[in-house]
């Protein structure tokens, strides 16, 4: 980062921390969260009749999920495609600063640059 070098390491998470935290809080006071299964075309009826939604996620949902051969090749195709991408985010920084010879706060820049788009 920018602040980490010319500070301590600690500061730029409280930088990040602190506005997250504030927008949180204005969120939880200002957004009312729509009933369960709202936007659900199938469920438009059962709500307009007072029936709340109540289903949700469990264990034997997902073993049953998962005893379909192609639910796994969906996941396991993600493997791949979504690890170099948390390899690059980690350690891109590093490699510049390290391999490439750019300061710090220069690396991080070309990173914000790339985010960007």
């Amino acid at each position: 980062g920018l602040v980490g070098p010319a500070t301590n390491w600690r500061l730029p998470f409280v930088i990040l921390a602190a506005p997250s935290l504030l927008l949180a809080l204005l969120l939880l006071f200002t957004v009312q969260e729509p009933p369960r299964g709202a936007f659900e075309e199938a469920l438009r009826g059962q709500l307009a009749a007072g029936a709340a939604y109540s289903e949700s996620i469990s264990w034997r949902k997902v073993r049953r999920l998962l005893a379909i051969p192609s639910n796994w090749i969906i996941v396991l195709q993600g493997l791949p495609g979504s690890l170099p991408w948390g390899v690059m985010a980690t350690y891109i920084n590093d490699y510049l600063h390290l391999n490439q010879g750019y300061s710090v706060e220069r690396a991080t820049v070309v990173i914000l640059m790339f985010g960007l788009g």
